[in-house]
């Protein structure tokens, strides 16, 4: 037979009697405690609600029950006691009976059904079932799904438990893991960032946040965050309290990569840049427009001139044109600055009617030389501008 390692507890041992101690010892913290059933209010009259039959798991932190209630409950209620809670504790008797009352605030273990509201002369008119300091208790039956936790040692890292996601085109199983090292702060405190890249399933640490007395997370974009961790400068280890669990189970939305599409002040997708090798196929099928607007200004606002390097931060296209002619028009760009590569010419010989498109890359360099008169505009793919050099 295998030896005792490790003080092990074993709720019901092999031939052992199954005293009530045991068996409500035998689901603490492996069944999620909550209302899984039913346990919804309605008003009666001005003092009264009525809670429904119910199913739920509760504990009092030694031990762990079921509870189900078969007819519905006529509960006393006051502006003073607006919490409607289960409450239970073990005594180890035939009347361990769950108590259902109204309380001024919900303790530790209780599970809370819903939060009473009052007019002003304290009758009761409506119920609440999302308080925001007490909210009702449901069952966190994903709890250790992808869940960060504290590894329990000094260290500078966190565990990511196992789980999975959906990728665009694969689901991807994450192992459980230790993260990366953090870097602390060198003064006050910092938030990072613990994710996994949703592309590839990678866990990654964002630590672009700026440290503060009063710090703030950085920007989620481009990532599937599963929690927020809180260092200052004389960390040396992560406990649970650090750790701010953020995990999105449903995501109706794409995941914006903050580089080609991002979410806008208004929290709407819109397109920042293009990858070129998009712009065939898959870009005109999946967005309306993919230029910005015409301007004949650069990012400064000043006119846009022969003569003159400008550097683009987005794709797009130069176009001059209303040539007075003078001679041939060039259109130079490249990635070196000043532009050495010639890309177009306009040499059509009529005057006022010539004009010239040349395309520009995301951060090269174009130039329009000339001895005519001539009007530049640009138009970005997205929103870029034109940078004088």
């Amino acid at each position: 037979m295998p030896a005792d390692v490790g003080q092990q507890v074993v709720s019901i041992l092999y031939y052992s009697i199954a005293t009530s101690d045991n068996v409500n010892k035998r689901h603490l913290d492996i069944r999620k405690t909550g209302i899984y059933k039913g346990g919804y209010l309605t008003v009666t009259d001005a003092s009264h609600a009525q809670l429904s039959p119910l199913a739920c798991e509760i504990t009092d932190g030694s031990h762990q029950v079921k509870v189900e209630t078969t007819v519905a409950v006529n509960i006393v209620v006051a502006q003073a006691t607006p919490y409607i809670i289960l409450r239970w504790s073990y005594a180890g008797a035939t009347s361990d009976y769950m108590e259902i009352k109204a309380v001024a605030t919900p303790q530790t273990y209780d599970l809370v059904v819903a939060k009473c509201s009052f007019d002003g002369i304290g009758n009761l008119n409506g119920i609440s079932y999302g308080d925001s300091s007490y909210p009702r208790s449901t069952p966190n039956v994903q709890d250790l799904f992808l869940k960060v936790e504290s590894t329990g040692e000094t260290e500078l890292r966190v565990r990511i438990r196992a789980g999975r996601i959906q990728s665009a085109t694969a689901v991807i199983a994450i192992n459980d893991q230790k993260s990366n090292l953090f870097t602390r702060p060198a003064s006050n405190s910092k938030v990072y960032l613990v994710y996994v890249d949703p592309s590839t399933g990678a866990i990654g640490i964002d630590s672009s946040g700026t440290a503060a007395a009063d710090p703030t997370a950085p920007s989620y974009s481009g990532k599937l965050v599963l929690a927020e961790v809180t260092l200052s400068s004389t960390d040396t280890s992560i406990p649970a309290s650090k750790i701010k669990d953020v995990r999105p189970f449903i995501t109706p939305r794409a995941i914006p990569d903050g580089v080609t599409i991002d979410y806008d002040d208004a929290g709407k997708l819109y397109l920042k840049s293009v990858p070129s090798a998009l712009i065939p196929s898959v870009v005109p099928a999946k967005v309306d427009s993919i230029f910005g607007s015409w301007t004949n200004l650069d990012s400064v606002g000043s006119v846009l001139v022969k003569d003159s390097v400008y550097k683009v931060t987005s794709d797009g296209f130069v176009v001059a044109s209303g040539i007075s002619h003078g001679g041939p028009v060039y259109g130079y760009t490249s990635s070196a600055n000043p532009p050495v590569t010639e890309v177009c010419r306009e040499d059509s010989g009529q005057p006022n009617k010539g004009s010239l498109t040349m395309p520009v890359r995301k951060n090269e360099y174009w130039k329009i030389t000339s001895n005519s008169t001539v009007t530049i505009r640009w138009i970005p793919i997205g929103s870029g501008q034109c940078v004088k050099q």
